[in-house]
């Protein structure tokens, strides 16, 4: 099949050979060989459902590897939209000599893997967990956007509706204008209205709700292969693709917050409005309005190391540092603004 061409930004954290799985390509899909988990759905309040991984690492404790013993952590800080609250979801494995694995997953402090009071588990089969997110409907609160079908009305009529708020099962709360029987209307609220019974006023068709799910996958046979995806639309994408970092870079220490300077050019008009006064030059202006991104500095200094610095923008300068312990290592670490 034709490659696909991957952004600049997915092509820097291009994941090894063996993780570039993603779902539904080379795994089994039978529920007998596959133990599956969903959990509950996410509600984000945002038109769209987008990921960013803030942090991730990967702990491998290895020794006496050639019996089969292994430990492994591997730990992933998510944030879903921006402004939501981070997350952290971590798989631990501990193999040992010459035994199957035990596994344990947990999300948010949670564990998801095993379900049961053991801290952890054997895998006895290739696990899978779901989580679903949902995002928010797109138009609401506009007047009329949505027409409404009552949910025990025995012919198909449909009326102009506006959609009030979304709750968090994936139903509505709708105001409605039914004919007040006197040639008019009236404007009826619905608590509870599912979302077969709603449909798009421009298109006719129906509601378009923003889903996503992240799916973490451990193969039975080597869970230190182990994948998180992505899943839209169908599509599913490695989380290796979502690495992020928030510009203007937040306060030495913090992956969020506010800038750790003000990022603002003043401007002073005069009281007839004929004079305006600007604490900055014309290319500094310009940089700003545009959001440029240079290249500051770049240096290898050393054979295992490599260090960018970036500057977006007139203010936000981020660095970026590549490096590897030793040329024989298969790991390299990312730092990013310290990191």
């Amino acid at each position: 099949s034709r490659p696909r061409r991957l952004s600049p930004r997915a092509a820097l954290f291009r994941p090894p050979p063996w993780a570039r799985v993603p779902t539904g390509a080379g795994r089994p899909r039978v529920a007998a060989m596959m133990k599956l988990k969903k959990s509950r759905t996410a509600n984000i309040k945002e038109v769209e459902v987008d990921f960013r991984v803030l942090q991730f690492s990967c702990l491998d404790q290895t020794m006496l590897s050639s019996l089969g013993k292994q430990a492994v952590q591997t730990r992933w800080l998510i944030e879903a939209t921006r402004g939501e609250e981070p997350f952290e979801i971590v798989l631990t494995i501990d193999k040992s000599v010459m035994g199957s694995p035990d596994v344990r997953v947990s999300c948010k402090g949670e564990q998801v893997f095993p379900s049961g009071p053991k801290e952890s588990g054997k895998l006895q089969n290739d696990f899978e967990w779901r989580w679903p997110f949902r995002g928010q409907l797109p138009g609401m609160l506009v007047p009329n956007a949505f027409h409404v079908r009552p949910e025990h009305s025995v012919r198909d009529e449909w009326f102009p509706a506006t959609v009030m708020q979304q709750m968090e099962d994936g139903t509505f709360k709708v105001s409605a204008k039914f004919p007040s029987g006197q040639g008019g209307v009236k404007d009826i609220e619905l608590p509870v209205v599912q979302a077969q019974n709603l449909r798009e006023a421009a298109t006719l068709g129906p509601i378009r709700m923003p889903m996503c799910a992240l799916i973490l996958y451990v193969p039975a046979k080597n869970p230190a292969h182990a994948t998180l995806s992505v899943e839209k639309n169908g599509e599913a994408e490695l989380l290796t693709h979502y690495f992020a970092r928030c510009t203007p870079p937040p306060a030495p220490g913090k992956l969020l917050g506010k800038p750790a300077k003000e990022q603002r050019i003043r401007f002073e008009v005069s009281k007839d409005r004929k004079h305006v006064k600007c604490d900055s030059g014309y290319s500094e202006l310009s940089h700003f309005l545009n959001g440029e991104v240079r290249t500051v500095a770049r240096e290898s200094p050393t054979k295992l190391k490599k260090f960018w610095k970036l500057q977006v923008g007139p203010f936000a300068e981020h660095t970026i540092e590549l490096e590897k312990k030793s040329a024989s290592s298969k790991i390299a670490t990312l730092t990013v603004d310290g990191e």
